[in-house]
């Protein structure tokens, strides 16, 4: 509310205000260096309602800083008569006065120490707006003046620790920026870098890479030269220091290197030995790689050469030069990596690019050893060792049944591998395994294996005859014992017996151990530790029990209490009735018979069901006398 009374009010002053101006202002300073801080005076009769632009808008306040270089122009204003909303609300009531702010920064400047104390120092500014002037104080109450872009020179009279001060002034406004450089002290004379090594860090024809590490001296300045040629200057370096050759060509290109160390104040040098960066070449023959040669051009700084393979120190060489080393420890088709590093009395050591080759080689792998076979959960396993002089790609298996053809069957890549395609109760099963090296040769087949065929005949609950065949594997087919295993219903061997050279057996003995009698062949190698089983074979027995036909419960511990005996009994039920076909007794335990004892001396009937752990099942009835 109080905004919409006062603006009425200042339009209706406008034109008294307006007319009484007569233009006049000025400022205090028209050159100065950021900041620069600029008030401008009015100097006109009337005192209100004056504004001013600084090149950077309108404001009521008179007085600015300039914080930014540049040209400026800087105006008085007052408010137009009339007041126009689409209009500007000021006049310009004088000419604008013209300020130039120039950018104070600290000068930028490059010393360079040389020998004898003496002291390069030159002025390296690049902005648009350079210092007329260039005060220097050296610290030691030497001064010294460079006019806009120069370099001067100072002699200290001690190689102590020096602060100097360089101060920029722009002339005639007498303005600037000082910096001050710090230094830990010069040096008498020129020093050679300690250089630690070269090494070829990327291989390419047009962009292949040197790394050297070097320590350098502080103050020095180094010029790299390549093959007799300026490659590159260094200044200002202290310490351990890596500088990287680049756009080379690191396959087929020798590469000379020499360091100089400069004196930029007289232009004398002192320079290192000639280091020389050799590539390292591998050529592919037969089942081996080929390594160099590689010689060093100045025998006599040679202390010796190491040979890397996969980056691993694969062969020490403590000669002057290194002539082409054959690699025949490698596997066909396997990539090999080598390097070589020269060793230098002096300690530095050049390390060329690493080479990678894939070996070829036509060279056949030898039979597949140690093939054999066993029959394992009515399955064939198999089993083959690996070859140790070639890299495998794969084994394959060839496969016969009942002495006819092998055909292709499998391929694998490892073993044990099972065959569960078998049935070896009817069939019998021959193997022979080639081996594929990774440059795909082939091997010729292995000797075959094959498993142990048990079969049988006349099987009955009291008998079985069994035949078996030769086991075919081990080199050489030598064994040491053929053994007939018993195995019962949970898979354990219960009883063994040597067969010697029987190839039949016949088993007419009564089993007491299991209902389900299991016939396993088992064959032990004759110089290692393979076994070979056969197949099983079943032979099954029926439940038994006998039913005795009376008993006396008269507490003499002879045959007090009626219970069948049996073999191989799962499940029991019996049932004891009295002549008035009562039920007076009944157990479902085997072991728990009737003891008679609430019984008057007779005939009772006896009902018996039983079953064994193969599901055959038993009922009998029978009649039993119980004698008091």
């Amino acid at each position: 509310m109080i905004k919409n009374i006062l603006i009425p009010f200042i339009i209706f002053l406008i034109p008294i205000i307006a007319s009484a101006q007569t233009p006049c202002f000025n400022v205090d300073y028209t050159v100065g260096c950021t900041p620069l801080t600029v008030k401008a005076k009015n100097c006109a009769q009337a005192k209100l309602f004056i504004y001013y632009n600084f090149g950077v808008g309108v404001r009521f306040d008179s007085v600015f800083t300039f914080t930014k270089s540049g040209v400026y122009f800087v105006k008085q204003l007052i408010v137009k008569e009339v007041f126009d909303p689409n209009d500007t609300l000021y006049y310009n009531v004088s000419d604008p006065i013209k300020v130039t702010v120039y950018d104070a920064h600290p000068p930028k400047v490059n010393f360079t120490p040389c020998p004898n104390n003496k002291l390069r120092l030159e002025v390296t500014d690049t902005t648009s707006q350079h210092y007329t002037k260039y005060y220097i104080d050296y610290g030691d109450g030497g001064r010294d003046t460079i006019h806009k872009i120069g370099f001067v020179e100072h002699i200290f009279s001690d190689s102590l620790a020096k602060d100097i001060q360089i101060t920029g002034v722009i002339l005639p406004v007498n303005c600037g920026a000082s910096t001050t450089i710090h230094y830990d002290g010069l040096f008498i004379s020129l020093i050679l870098p300690t250089i630690e090594s070269f090494k070829i860090t990327s291989t390419s024809k047009t962009d292949g890479q040197i790394e050297m590490k070097f320590l350098a001296q502080k103050f020095l300045s180094y010029e790299l030269v390549v093959n007799g040629k300026s490659y590159d200057t260094l200044s200002m370096l202290s310490g351990n220091q890596t500088y990287v050759f680049k756009k080379l060509n690191t396959i087929d290109s020798i590469y000379n290197i020499q360091i100089k160390v400069i004196d930029v104040c007289t232009s004398t040098s002192l320079n290192t030995d000639v280091y020389t960066v050799i590539p390292i070449s591998v050529s592919l023959q037969q089942n081996q790689n080929v390594v160099g040669p590689l010689t060093y051009p100045v025998a006599n700084l040679v202390a010796g050469y190491e040979l890397y393979r996969n980056d691993i120190l694969f062969k020490t060489f403590l000669q002057k030069d290194f002539p082409a080393y054959t690699d025949t420890d490698v596997k066909c088709a396997v990539q090999y990596c080598y390097k070589v590093k020269t060793l230098l009395l002096s300690g530095t050591f050049m390390l060329t690019d690493q080479n990678c080759v894939r070996t070829i080689s036509t060279a056949i792998p030898p039979v597949p050893k140690g093939v054999n076979s066993s029959i394992l959960n009515e399955q064939v396993q198999l089993i083959c060792s690996k070859p140790t002089t070639h890299t495998i790609k794969k084994f394959d298996v060839y496969k016969s049944e009942n002495n006819g053809i092998f055909n292709p069957f499998v391929t694998t890549v490892s073993f044990p591998f099972m065959d569960i395609l078998t049935n070896p109760g009817t069939t019998k099963y021959c193997y022979k395994i080639s081996v594929t090296d990774s440059c795909d040769n082939v091997s010729p087949l292995s000797l075959e294996t094959c498993p142990i065929q048990l079969l049988s005949s006349d099987v009955s609950a009291s008998s079985i005859k069994l035949q078996w065949s030769n086991y075919v594997g081990w080199e050489g087919n030598l064994l040491k014992e053929f053994t007939l295993q018993w195995i019962d219903d949970k898979g354990l061997v219960y009883r063994t017996q040597a067969l010697n050279s029987l190839t039949d057996f016949e088993d007419n003995k009564e089993d007491t151990v299991s209902s389900l009698i299991r016939y396993r062949i088992m064959a032990e190698g004759n110089n290692d530790l393979f076994v070979t089983y056969s197949n099983l074979v079943d032979r099954k027995q029926a439940i038994k029990l006998f039913f005795p036909t009376a008993f006396t419960p008269n507490g003499d511990g002879i045959n007090d209490v009626y219970l069948p005996k049996g073999r191989f009994v799962s499940n029991f039920k019996m049932y004891v009735y009295n002549r008035l076909d009562q039920l007076i007794f009944f157990s479902d335990d085997f072991l728990v018979g009737w003891s008679g004892n609430n019984a008057i001396s007779g005939d009772y009937v006896i009902d018996v069901e039983a079953s064994d752990t193969l599901g055959n099942t038993l009922k009998k009835k029978t009649i039993v006398t119980l004698i008091k």
